[in-house]
């Protein structure tokens, strides 16, 4: 873990990741794969480059592909604070060929934003005016269940492990404020035709976020309410099936969302 800041970085360059057919937990940014951090500032980072993932089977698991980064993890650090703001992206980000059972995360801005452990390990997220152009994208042939797929024009999912008791305990204060999102998101072929009420068996898309997953802790004191203020969905977002929403797909336990305004949501 660093405590410290990350600043002023601009990749321009395109990424592709051609056979992923063994890799398990990848992590792809535009300008950050993986940010293990303490107490640390993310700013105006920008990525222009295209990101395309393709021919990932089910031996690989929890693909996240951000943006700008792609996934934050909290390795039970007993007190995690994190700033990301003033961060672009206007590159596209393309999953083909993606296994249906492959758990697949995907943000604008960041992929992903986890943390593990016990209800001990705080994480205190804030993401503020960040903006994506560019479009996110998920096709595969197969019509198979596919669990975990979240997608989001900011963030593609936060909180805890979805799925298990241990981490749906998980102390995580978010804000998102000020950010916007004029770029498409279309995952075809998944199905969500498992219950909507378990975020383990759920997809889930938003304009601005995916899936919130957090909130809840042992201690009452300490039970963070997530929050989505002042946000902007321009983008159009489409899915096969699964949650689908202008701003957020799912936001599990409870949340807060004022001020925002979205354009279109299809679920197909």
């Amino acid at each position: 873990a660093v405590t410290g800041s990350v600043t002023g970085l601009t990749n321009t360059g395109d990424i592709l990741l051609p056979q992923a057919d063994s890799i398990r937990c990848t992590a792809i940014g535009g300008v950050m794969g993986e940010a293990i951090l303490l107490k640390s500032t993310i700013s105006t980072l920008s990525n222009s480059g295209d990101i395309k993932v393709e021919n990932v089977n089910n031996k690989a698991m929890l693909n996240s592909i951000g943006g700008v980064i792609g996934r934050n993890f909290n390795m039970k650090i007993t007190s995690q604070t994190m700033s990301i703001s003033d961060c672009t992206n206007s590159g596209n980000i393309s999953l083909n060929e993606i296994t249906a059972t492959n758990f697949v995360r995907a943000g604008g801005i960041i992929a992903d934003l986890l943390s593990t452990g016990a209800s001990k390990y705080e994480t205190i997220l804030t993401i503020s005016n960040c903006t994506n152009s560019g479009n996110i994208s998920r096709t595969t042939t197969t019509k198979t269940a596919s669990s975990q797929s979240y997608a989001g024009g900011i963030v593609g999912a936060v909180g805890g492990k979805p799925g298990s008791a241990n981490e749906s305990l998980m102390g995580t204060a978010l804000t998102i404020s000020g950010c916007e999102n004029s770029g498409s998101i279309q995952f075809d072929q998944t199905n969500g035709t498992k219950a909507l009420d378990n975020p383990a068996d759920c997809n889930a898309f938003g304009g601005i976020v995916g899936m919130i997953y957090g909130g809840m802790t042992n201690n009452p004191a300490k039970a963070y309410i997530p929050e989505i203020v002042s946000c902007v969905n321009k983008g159009t977002v489409s899915s096969y099936a699964g949650a689908v929403g202008g701003i957020a797909g799912l936001i599990y336990d409870w949340g807060k969302v004022s001020g925002t305004e979205s354009a279109n949501c299809i679920n197909e």
